[in-house]
């Protein structure tokens, strides 16, 4: 596939990845999809064969997996406190940016088996990419090598939870919620929940 190819390929896949969030797996059609690229339906089956293909590249494309791919060698050398909040910040703006994605995809789900086994494999490369950074953060002597696991956990555990509470959130307001999350959240990894000791 030439330049040109790969370019029209990637206008698709942001098309589809737009109509399938505004208007759900169902009622957007491929027609739509190619039209709003400015192909014919026909050119559109020549890159994804069928509406699931095109679904389940997009998933590929736009899921999880990106969200802490290349942490380790981006924020690797960074002190902890910003190189943790940085990744979680890539993964909470990416998450942000492709919401009602999300959403769209927790329906389809429930009926599709090669779906839900592609988000699987994205979580698991999810979570290997952020344990890689924090494995490069304990080389470095700056998280215990035996802690590795357990902050790996409350990281996952704790964007999972602020995901589920943020879903509502506005656009105004959502940058906020987000940087008093990520504070609170990297300082609760590097010194643990009890209080500083008084003077």
């Amino acid at each position: 596939m030439g330049d040109r190819g790969a370019q029209r390929r990637e206008q698709l896949l942001l098309a589809a990845l737009e109509l399938f969030s505004e208007r759900g797996y169902d009622r957007a059609t491929t027609r739509e999809i190619a039209e709003s690229t400015g192909v014919t339906e026909a050119a559109l089956f020549k890159y994804f064969p069928t509406k699931r293909d095109l679904f389940l590249e997009v998933l590929r494309r736009f899921g999880p997996a990106g969200h802490f791919a290349g942490a380790a060698e981006r924020f690797g050398e960074l002190p902890l406190t910003e190189a943790l909040g940085a990744a979680i910040e890539q993964h909470l703006d990416l998450w942000w940016e492709h919401r009602q994605f999300g959403r769209i995809l927790r329906q389809e789900l429930e009926r599709d088996d090669e779906a839900r086994e592609e988000l699987r494999s994205q979580f698991r490369a999810m979570r290997d990419d952020l344990r890689a950074l924090i494995e490069r953060l304990a080389e470095r002597g700056e998280i215990r090598p035996d802690a590795v696991e357990a902050a790996s956990e409350v990281l996952l555990v704790a964007l999972r939870g602020f995901i589920g509470r943020a879903r509502r959130a506005g656009d105004e307001s959502w940058e906020s919620m987000r940087d008093d999350f990520t504070d609170s959240l990297v300082q609760v990894v590097v010194n643990g929940i009890a209080p500083a000791p008084r003077a």
